[in-house]
């Protein structure tokens, strides 16, 4: 059996190739270039359909307003911590064999943490250690001169409102 190409069958295949080209052969027949400049208003824009990338900057910063007026000042923040510097001496006798060794401890008081800390005296002293240790600083050393020295330790303590010690 042979089958016939009618013109109706031949209006509905142009019609069905027409309307699923329809769209796409629109947007490529008008281009940016073809509209003049000026000629398109807010009402010809969806709403919601442009961002702030769609505007070069000059135009954005057209569209911002003037400076306000300041505000009050705001309440003063909280302190978040006080710091304080405590110290020990202790005499350190000669001892030229380096044999004579002596600690001193800088403790911070209750309430405060160590933060870190030193050591001050004669540099001829010769310290074996300085370090923090529990709430403080300890320095241990040994007078190798010919004269009696003293020995500082120094802590540097902070009270931090709200931790518990």
């Amino acid at each position: 059996m042979r089958q016939r190409v009618t013109p109706s069958l031949i209006l509905a295949v142009l019609a069905l190739v027409l309307a699923t080209a329809g769209g796409a052969t629109a947007s490529a027949l008008i281009t940016g270039a073809q509209i003049k400049n000026a000629s398109l208003t807010g009402s010809d824009v969806k709403n919601g359909s442009l961002t702030a990338a769609d505007f070069n900057r000059k135009a954005l910063r057209r569209l911002r307003g003037p400076r306000g007026v300041a505000g009050a000042p705001g309440a003063p923040g909280a302190v978040v911590a006080t710091v304080e510097a405590v110290s020990d001496t202790a005499t350190l006798n000669p001892s030229p064999t380096g044999q004579n060794e002596r600690t001193v401890k800088a403790e911070c008081p209750a309430g405060t943490v160590v933060t870190g800390g030193g050591w001050d005296g004669d540099e001829r002293i010769l310290i074996s250690y300085a370090k923090m240790e529990g709430n403080g600083f300890t320095v241990t050393g040994t007078n190798i001169t010919s004269a009696t020295v003293g020995l500082q330790a120094q802590a540097i303590c902070a009270r931090i409102p709200g931790a518990r010690r």
